[in-house]
């Protein structure tokens, strides 16, 4: 949860180090041209940003931070008409059912602490057959460092254990698009 200075600063590196991870991931993700996206943990508003400038006709952006909704409002004012950056956490998404063709969760998953619900949530947003792509730098706990496994906050799963997930809340057609190394996209599609 990003907060103060060193949250702002934090935010401003985040945004840096995840640039190539995020053109990964749309260039993963494809054609997004008319889509209304969510965007499930915003941070600074990367995607927000990325996915308006593919030719999104809306992405809306929710993060439980402050912090990092006051960094994403910043960042997305110019497209103020074609986005809202809210404070929420995933587990509970102010929005109506059925608002969106599409739901992002990139490199958030991993703190999500009851992730069953966020994907019900998330499932519930969606619009019939809508898609919901997760994507993560860290696919497998062999990949990632000891203090991320002893952290206590910070959830490494594989992509069989989201997928378990994913249908148990509610999706169909899970599948993993692409791995690069550590990096994962997984889609799934509400059933």
């Amino acid at each position: 949860m990003p907060h103060g200075i060193a949250g702002r600063i934090l935010l401003f590196l985040m945004d840096f180090w995840h640039r190539p991870f995020a053109s990964w991931v749309l260039a993963a993700i494809g054609e997004v041209s008319s889509l209304s996206f969510i965007d499930t943990g915003c941070g600074s508003g990367l995607y927000i940003r990325k996915l308006i400038k593919a030719g999104c006709r809306r992405a809306d952006g929710i993060d439980p931070s402050g912090e990092c909704v006051r960094k994403a409002l910043k960042g997305t004012r110019m497209f103020s008409s074609k986005c809202t950056v809210s404070a929420a956490y995933a587990s509970s998404i102010p929005f109506d059912s059925g608002s969106y063709d599409a739901a992002l969760a990139a490199d958030t998953v991993i703190y999500w602490e009851d992730i069953e619900k966020s994907f019900r949530e998330v499932c519930r947003v969606l619009r019939s057959d809508g898609s919901f792509y997760i994507a993560s730098e860290l696919s497998d706990k062999g990949d990632a460092p000891e203090w991320i496994l002893k952290s206590g906050y910070i959830h490494v799963r594989t992509p069989s254990e989201l997928a378990d997930m994913l249908e148990k809340a509610g999706f169909r057609s899970v599948e993993v698009l692409r791995v690069n190394g550590p990096w994962m996209i997984i889609k799934a599609i509400k059933g």
